[in-house]
């Protein structure tokens, strides 16, 4: 059990990483401007405490 959480935990991780890379690539090759946000103003945690940060 313990590990399938910790894979699972280093597959979101890896995930994570990656797909903002490929979706970098992607709007470069259609000449897009590209904006990288580390944080999403829409994610839960990042609203709860936004005023404490």
């Amino acid at each position: 059990m313990f590990f399938f959480i910790t894979s699972l935990i280093l597959f979101y991780l890896a995930w994570s990483i990656f797909a903002p890379e490929l979706n970098s690539k992607r709007a470069s090759s259609m000449v897009c401007p590209l904006v990288r946000v580390p944080i999403d103003p829409l994610n839960i945690l990042h609203q709860v405490f936004k005023s404490h940060v």
